[in-house]
């Protein structure tokens, strides 16, 4: 081939690699400006509908929210909620929500200005953990976080936003109850209980109270059993209760432990926690087992016996399913309560941040008592002072 020719090609290489290129930017360009106008018309869109919009500035447990994004019509609020993870929603943001354990790993600098904080925004602390399980995991406030947060978002009643893991709610009469069926029938055993971490005064009272009572335990604690229906489908066959004891008896600290695992399953929870069990709207009347009310381990095995051979007794735990439903809380909504809270309330004014949030979030003395010892079960008292 001669000189001329191979530069002839070499030249028309250079041209196509060019057109190429060339088409390229050109192409990413137009879509790059028609992506831009698209998202400026959303957000008009958004300003111009007066729609909520809430801004996920945290991960989820290091990852996803579990929550579609975009638009939600929530329950009972005639406008519509934006739930968002893009930081270009930020300045027009009604609230912004930070989650406990993700926040306490993020760097300063990946926190927004706080300066430019619209007056019409709430940043929102978002915490599901009790004072203790917090620092035990060492997610805690910090010292930083302290002035920031208007509002904070959790299980606890006295919270700006109450966002408990379960609610009852009315149901329909029959909806849940059949009084023609023995729900003791086929399940030979007694107790079961699934635990994902063995702290070390739950497993104590567990193992006091397998002294009196047969308690199998499943999880990281003992037998292994995955989370999935075929587990809890083995568990709702085969025993008549379930030992809903949480970590800690924190102030109103009540977790799917209650109503997931032993409600939904037809399970009769013998529960130790921090929550008022005479609010209707926490528990159903008549429908567990508190196991604060009774002197020690042996009184209370004493009495799941006398349930589990009564058929009478043991199935009026379960009439409670004639007038009540269990609502079980998903992510969708928590944040609707956040939006239903913003819509109802307009926020023009920038309210006061909260100066002392690590003492509220982190007080133990006043948010928690002693985990009980098995000797001494109605030695604690779970009556708290509640900040609002």
């Amino acid at each position: 081939m001669s000189i001329k020719r191979i530069l002839l090609l070499f030249q028309a290489i250079n041209f196509f690699v060019l057109l190429c290129l060339t088409s390229y930017i050109y192409y990413t360009s137009k879509r790059s400006t028609t992506q831009s106008v698209q998202e400026y018309q959303n957000l008009q869109n958004l300003r111009h509908n007066n729609i909520t919009i809430i801004l996920l500035w945290t991960g989820w447990f290091y990852g996803d929210w579990p929550v579609p994004l975009g638009g939600h019509q929530c329950d009972s609020l005639s406008k519509h909620c934006y739930f968002t993870i893009e930081s270009k929603y930020y300045s027009t943001a009604d609230a912004v929500v930070f989650h406990g354990s993700d926040l306490y790993r993020m760097e300063d600098a990946a926190l927004p200005n706080q300066t430019s904080k619209p007056r019409h925004q709430r940043w929102v602390y978002y915490t599901m953990e009790n004072p203790p399980i917090s620092a035990y995991l060492g997610v805690q406030a910090k010292e930083r976080d302290e002035n920031k947060f208007d509002w904070i978002m959790s299980y606890a009643k006295d919270a700006d936003v109450y966002v408990p893991y379960g609610q009852i709610i009315k149901g329909r009469y029959g909806n849940g109850y059949d009084s023609n069926i023995n729900y003791a029938q086929g399940r030979p055993k007694m107790v079961a209980m699934v635990a994902s971490r063995c702290y070390p005064s739950r497993m104590k009272m567990v193992a006091a109270l397998q002294h009196y009572v047969d308690v199998d335990v499943y999880g990281e604690c003992g037998t292994k059993c995955s989370r999935n229906r075929q587990c809890w489908n083995h568990l709702k066959q085969n025993y008549k209760f379930y030992l809903s004891f949480e970590n800690e008896v924190c102030k109103d600290y009540i977790t799917e432990k209650l109503y997931n695992n032993a409600f939904a399953n037809y399970l009769i929870p013998i529960v130790i926690s921090g929550a008022n069990y005479s609010d209707i709207k926490v528990v159903p009347p008549h429908s567990v087992i508190d196991a604060l009310q009774f002197k020690n381990v042996e009184e209370l095995a004493r009495y799941i016996k006398i349930v589990a051979e009564d058929n009478k007794l043991y199935n009026s735990y379960f009439q409670w399913r004639n007038r009540y439903d269990i609502k079980f809380i998903r992510m969708r909504d928590t944040l609707c309560t956040l939006c239903k809270k913003i819509s109802t309330k307009p926020l023009r004014k920038p309210s006061r941040p909260y100066s002392n949030l690590r003492y509220i979030l982190g007080n133990h003395d006043g948010n928690c008592k002693k985990f009980p010892e098995p000797s001494r079960l109605n030695a604690v008292k779970p009556n708290f002072t509640y900040f609002q």
